[in-house]
Formats: structure tokens, sequence, C-alpha cells
């Protein structure tokens, strides 16, 4: 991609079993510069990032549990020991972590290296910056990569260098589906062609505000709910949950739970408009730029980076978070006019081929590898 050397650059990861948009993240960066970039990721051995890297034939993987507990001295100095042998022996040039854990460790295990390596953290969520992190951020963290406007505010009192570095999603891969196959699929799931369908891909814990959109409908008449689904990828609830669910919203039918799915295209594909209704947590979301990439026109909550995703009213909405109130006037303005979906889908995939592709992500994230490297007396060549 024009860069004068090759980089060693290690990715790291704390998450066990699945990491949401960690995962989508660093596998991204991984597929597209493996060919001209030595890499491994670090990450959990049970983690299915880990899985899904292995895919990967030039990427290298390190199988390290970043977990840990300060009051455990004795196993976290093991931790430390074991990291910093990896990495005196690997002597990357940037270390790209991305969460708290990976972040504190990989601190401390460089620690008075001869070659330190230039540390970037990405900041995922939209949790505050408490003390401890703000030291991280300020004194052993040489750039902060934030994933939107809004998380870039949030490093206003802090003197390391910030750059906004937009989620990209690959738009050739997500994009809209025939109609054929959209009928097949939701022949599938149980949709009829006529139905009215809200969706999400963003997943099911709380926070993400899937359960506020159930709220909001079950305030409507009773009458004006025949002919809407409602579908959601994520970890499934438990049989108890999804009972309570169906009781508390009146849904009986409407719901569609898919569970974990390796493809969430084909969710996406059945779906009339998506929403991602979150109320913590939350930066950009992937999920988001995914649907919209797909010609969905999305409802999202106005919370953090959220809003930036959609311009309200042309290819999506924006709703006041954690407000069923203002949910619901969006549901019924929706029922009211679903002509309009069509065109405001066209309109969301438009803005995603202008402002989602994976192509600025990846080179705007590697132009920031690259100003930090330069800075090594000596990288790696």
């Amino acid at each position: 991609m024009g860069y004068s050397y090759c980089m060693k650059i290690l990715y790291t990861n704390f998450h066990e079993q699945c990491g949401g948009g960690h995962d989508t993240y660093i596998f991204t960066l991984c597929k597209a510069l493996s060919s001209a970039h030595s890499i491994v990721v670090a990450a959990p051995e049970n983690s299915l990032l880990l899985k899904k890297i292995a895919t990967i034939a030039a990427v290298r993987t390190f199988p390290f549990n970043f977990q840990f507990r300060i009051n455990k001295f004795v196993a976290l100095y093991k931790k430390v020991l074991e990291l910093r042998r990896f990495l005196l022996k690997e002597q990357f040039d940037v270390i790209h972590v991305n969460g708290s854990k990976d972040h504190s460790l990989v601190i401390l295990s460089t620690i008075l290296v001869p070659k330190k390596p230039r540390i970037i953290f990405t900041k995922h969520n939209s949790l505050p910056i408490k003390f401890g992190a703000k030291l991280r951020y300020s004194y052993f963290t040489d750039h902060v990569i934030a994933v939107s406007e809004n998380t870039k505010q949030m490093f206003s009192s802090i003197k390391t260098p910030v750059t906004v570095v937009y989620n990209g999603v690959d738009i050739n891969f997500f994009k809209p589906y025939d109609k054929a196959l959209t009928l097949s699929l939701r022949e599938k799931y149980g949709i009829k062609a006529d139905d009215l369908v809200f969706g999400s891909v963003a997943g099911t814990a709380l926070y993400k505000g899937w359960t506020l959109l159930l709220e909001a409908m079950a305030q409507l008449p009773t009458e004006s709910l025949q002919g809407i689904k409602v579908i959601v990828a994520g970890d499934m609830p438990t049989l108890a949950e999804r009972e309570t669910y169906n009781q508390q919203y009146r849904l009986k039918n409407a719901l569609i739970l898919t569970g974990l799915i390796s493809d969430v295209r084909e969710v996406i594909a059945v779906m009339d408009v998506g929403f991602v209704l979150s109320y913590a947590v939350e930066t950009i979301s992937f999920a988001c730029r995914e649907m919209m990439a797909m010609g969905k026109p999305v409802i999202v909550s106005n919370y953090a980076g959220l809003p930036e995703n959609v311009t309200d009213s042309v290819d999506g909405y924006i709703v006041e978070s954690k407000n069923i109130d203002s949910i619901k006037k969006c549901i019924v303005k929706i029922m009211n006019k679903p002509q309009n979906l069509p065109i405001m889908g066209k309109n969301a995939r438009r803005k995603a081929e202008e402002s989602f592709s994976e192509q600025y992500f990846i080179e705007n994230t590697l132009a920031v590898y690259t100003a930090e490297a330069g800075k090594l007396s000596n990288p790696t060549q």
C-alpha cells in the first residue's frame, strides 16, 4: 500500500469466547495488512477471534489470557513475565491494544525493555475514563484511536495524540440481496413477504436497547401490530427470559431470536428497518454500518457516537436514548409510511459506499502505525 517497510504488529484482545465488535475490528485489519506486514494476534485460547484469525494463513497467533486480579500478585507476575519474554523475542514495532486488561499487561511487560514498541490504544466503549485509565493513556500510550468524534471528546484533558478513525465495513460483502433470495430467507424465518420487519444484529446484551423496542411496541394497540415482526441476532436468552419477554411485551409469534449465527447477512436481508438503541458502552456500532451497507435504514439512539452514522429521516432515524415515547413515535412513523423505507435504504447504501468503506478505515489506521513506528530508532525492516 505504498509504505517503505514491513512493520511487526501485535494485536491484543482480552475477550474470551465472543468479542463482538472487537473481533470484527481486529480481524478486518489483519486480513487487510497481513500481506505487507508481519502480524501476530494475542488473545485467550478459547476466543472466537483466534478461530477466525486461523483462516488468515499469514497471521500468527499467541494464545494468552489477559484476565487478572491485581490482588493475585504471584499470578499477575507470571503473566507479565510470560508476555514480556514473548515481546522481547518478537521485537514488535507496534502493539495495538483494545481494552483495559490487555493494555495494562502490555504496559507492565514493556517497562525498561531495550526496544520499546509504540503502544496504540483504541477506545471501543463509552465508559467513563477513570483515574487509572487516565494514567495509562497519558503516560504509557503513544497514540489513541477514537472510533467516533464523540469518543474523541472523552480525551479532551489528555495530551496523548488522539486520531478519529471510523470503523469500516466490507461493502462488497455487506451489500443488498436480490428480491428472490430475500423472500427465500423470509420464508426460512417464518416471515411473510408483506410483513414489516424491524431487526438488529447488534447482539442481545440489554444495554443494546433491543428490549426497549419491544416495550415501545407493547404500548401500541394490538390490532396495529398485525404483520409486524422483530428479528434479533445474538446470544440466545434463556428459555425463562424468552417466556418473560413474550408475556411482558405481548409478542406472541412476533419476536424471532436467532441466537449467534456465523453470517449475519441473512438476518439483515429479511429486515425492512434495522435498529441499534444502545444506552451504555456503545461507541459507533459495526452492526449499524453493516445494516446500512446492506441497504437498510437504521433507527439509532442519540447515545455516544451512534448519531454520527445516520442522517435523521434520510437514511435512518434518531431517537432519544432510553426514551420509550420517542421510540414509540418513531415506530408509528414507520408503520404509517412504510413506503419510505426503500428509498431510505438506498440512501443508507449510498452513505456506506461514500463513508463506511474498509479502505478508509484501514488506510487511516495504518497511517497512525507508520507515524508512530517512524519514531522508533530502529524499526523492523
